[in-house]
């Protein structure tokens, strides 16, 4: 560096080595303090949320005792809970429940967790899988149709179409339309029971369920108050399992083999069809 009175040099500045290991020492104190900070924040956060989900509102509430684990056609595990008025609902897991080993069966195995939350407004189960502390239950697996008595697959089959109308949405068919599409009622040759009937061979034979003050030719009729726009199909499918307790009793799953739920367009999400391994409800698109 010049000035007017010549060259100037400067001396750079040179540290001891007490005074490198007190500035690296500092650095990492700082850099320890500011990780600590950001995982403390975390875990703060952590709990606020458990003590939200443990504090709970009415419209949460821990799995009192073990659900019916159902593997749904999108390979994923859901668990058939009981709210507090004693109507079930199919929710899914969030984080969802890690992929199972054969020893798990869907229909029969259940879960119990001591930290396991249930949303009823958002229709979900919180699962703590940290706390490794949902225990799964093997219970007796039945080979056998619990309205036929015969064996599941083959035999007569007795199926229950459930035809779904919102405020916004209806299918497109009406009832008699349906079933004649789906068990051929009114002469349609080419129906859903005429195909499973011809493709096992006369083993497998669906029929109707028997008419009553609110099921004809196999067909009920379903009306939930709700916008089809405002919500996705796992709702309305939730509601309309609701709907069907309140007309035929808690365990509707139980008195029919087969629950086909037929859901309008218009819908948040779209589907085509989806179901639940060795369970009797069903949901298929218009």
């Amino acid at each position: 560096m010049f000035n007017k009175d010549g060259p100037t040099f400067i001396r750079k500045r040179e540290y001891s080595i007490n005074q490198k290991i007190y500035l690296l020492s500092r650095i990492c104190f700082f850099s320890f303090y500011a990780c600590m900070t950001a995982t403390q924040s975390k875990l703060t956060e952590v709990k606020i949320r458990r003590f939200f989900f443990a504090a709970a509102s009415s419209n949460q509430s821990t799995i009192s005792e073990p659900c019916l684990l159902l593997l749904s056609s999108e390979k994923e595990w859901r668990c058939m809970v009981f709210n507090d008025e004693g109507y079930f609902k199919v929710l899914p897991f969030t984080p969802s429940l890690p992929p199972q080993d054969n020893t798990i069966i869907s229909g029969s195995t259940k879960l119990s967790s001591s930290s396991a939350i249930i949303d009823w407004n958002d229709g979900i189960i919180y699962l703590n899988q940290d706390a490794g502390d949902y225990i799964l239950h093997d219970e007796q697996r039945k080979s056998r149709s619990k309205i036929s008595g015969e064996k599941k697959g083959i035999g007569k089959k007795v199926a229950l179409l459930v035809r779904v109308t919102t405020n916004d949405a209806t299918v497109t068919r009406n009832g008699n339309e349906l079933s004649d599409k789906w068990f051929g009622t009114s002469g349609d040759q080419m129906n859903m029971s005429s195909r499973f009937n011809e493709c096992s061979y006369g083993k497998l034979r669906i029929q109707p369920a028997p008419d009553t003050s609110v099921i004809s030719n196999g067909v009920v009729e379903v009306k939930l108050n709700i916008n089809a726009f405002e919500k996705i199909i796992d709702r309305a499918e939730s509601l309309t399992v609701v709907a069907l307790q309140k007309l035929f009793g808690q365990n509707v799953y139980n008195k029919y083999d087969h629950i086909m739920i037929v859901l309008p367009l218009g819908f948040k999400d779209s589907f085509f069809a989806h179901g639940y391994l060795n369970f009797s409800i069903s949901a298929y698109s218009d």
